[in-house]
This record gives structure tokens, sequence and C-alpha cells, in this order.
């Protein structure tokens, strides 16, 4: 028999093994639905329905979810398109919110949305922001000087697929987490003269993409790379002006928002 689950806290970790002490994959962000697909002690393995990634998470921190519901989450389109905010449950607590949440059940005259049959009350609306690139731009700079983390989607620590994943994710746009799997989709671009903002610039070798960055127009890139930072950016690489030497090849530029 099937089994579903959501996440019912901020932020939860998915993690290589069932283990706090395994590498961590990438993050969940409240929400999130999955699929379950094994068991262990405290842990599930499973399979997120926004980017079907798979891994294993801590049993604490979500709740199980019969299948109907699974499948009228997956229709949700609102997502909370900024840094961080502390809403209000319904006992007046605090409850933080994240950028990408997923507002199930979205009620813009409370703007409330529902997560396990709890109502959680916003501070502000969500901001209906069209899907321009300007806009994805924008809000990747809301991320400057975040610290790296590998696997991190949060203002917290973010790793460089995971900023290019997130800020997508608000506009409802999915990519795959991983850098090398994000520079499969999209149409490709060729020389950066001919990129425009919200394209996504690859680099690595010949035989690996390991590294990905926001395009912002005028030869800048925003990217995670120690910190989120805005660098130079040519057919050779990443430029790095405070060290003066390139630190990234270019291999490879997609448009994932095509031009009408």
């Amino acid at each position: 028999m099937e089994k579903f689950g959501i996440v019912s806290i901020p932020l939860i970790n998915l993690r290589e093994q069932p283990d706090h002490k395994s590498e961590l994959k990438t993050q969940l962000i409240l929400g999130d639905i999955f699929e379950i697909k094994e068991e262990y002690t405290e842990w599930l393995f499973i399979k997120n329905f926004f980017d079907n990634y798979e891994g294993w998470i801590n049993k604490k921190g979500i709740k199980n979810i019969d299948v109907l519901m699974f499948k009228k989450h997956q229709n949700t389109e609102v997502f909370y398109n900024d840094l961080f905010t502390i809403a209000k449950d319904e006992n007046g607590n605090n409850f933080p919110i994240l950028c990408g949440t997923w507002l199930h059940s979205y009620n813009e005259t409370e703007n409330s949305f529902i997560i396990c049959n709890k109502k959680i009350y916003l501070k502000q609306k969500p901001n209906r922001l069209s899907i321009i690139k300007s806009n994805i731009v924008n809000l990747a700079v809301k991320f400057l000087n975040a610290p790296y983390l590998w696997g991190g989607v949060s203002i917290a620590g973010i790793d460089c697929s995971g900023l290019t994943y997130i800020v997508y994710r608000v506009f409802g746009i999915k990519l795959p987490r991983d850098s090398f799997k994000q520079a499969e989709i999209g149409t490709d671009i060729y020389f950066i003269e001919n990129a425009k903002k919200g394209d996504l610039i690859f680099f690595g070798n010949e035989n690996q993409i390991s590294h990905v960055g926001l395009y912002m127009g005028d030869n800048k890139l925003i990217h995670s790379s120690g910190f989120v930072r805005i660098d130079y950016v040519d057919n050779h690489g990443i430029y790095n002006t405070e060290i003066k030497q390139y630190t990234h090849q270019l291999i490879k530029i997609k448009r994932i928002i095509s031009d009408k």
C-alpha cells in the first residue's frame, strides 16, 4: 500500500543514509509532499514530489497524509517568495516560514494557509510576482552573503544548485536539484554575449559539470561559492576580481524561460 507524507516544520534534512552523520543531499521545505518508499527505525526513505529527489529523512517533523491529500497538494501554485518571516499558528505561537514554502490551501482574505489541518497566518501577503527573468534575478540577490552549505536551500545555508533551484521554485518552475541535472533541461545558448537575465550558466570541466550560477546581465553572475556572491563572467568562466584569477571554467549556458 502506498504511503505519503508532508513536511510539517520549516526545514528538514534529506540524507544519503539513515543517520544524522550521513551526507546532506538536500533539504525539504515546509509543505513539501513525498512518497514513503521504506521505513527503518526512526527514518523514512522518500521520494520528494517537487523535484523527484530520493533519500532518508527523520520521522520527526513530518506528518502522514492519505493519497487524496497528496494529490490535492500537487496542484498548489502559491509559494512564499521572501527570504524569511515569522508567521503565527492558530494558538498564536511563532511559526518560521522560509523562501519556497508551499502555501497549501492559501486563503487570500485571511492571508493564511493550512499544514496538517493547522492554519498558519502570515504577516504580509505573498507578492504575486509574474514569471519574468528580472523577478527571478531580484529574488536571487536577496540571498547575497548567505553562507555556503552543501545540500542547503535556505538563507541559513545554500549551495550553488540550491540557489538556482529555490529561486525558480518560488515561481512554480521545477528544476532538478543537482547542477548536472539542471544542465540537461532548457535551451542551449551559445556564447555569453547571447545570454540574458535568468539564464543558467554551468561550470566544470569537459567530463563533469560541478557548478551553476544565475546570469544577471552585463557579464555578472550570482552564485554560491563560499557564500552567495556576484562575480564577473565571460566565455572563459568566472573571474574573481578579488584574487584576480578565473575560478571556474564555463561549460554551458541554458535558457529555462523562453523569450515571448
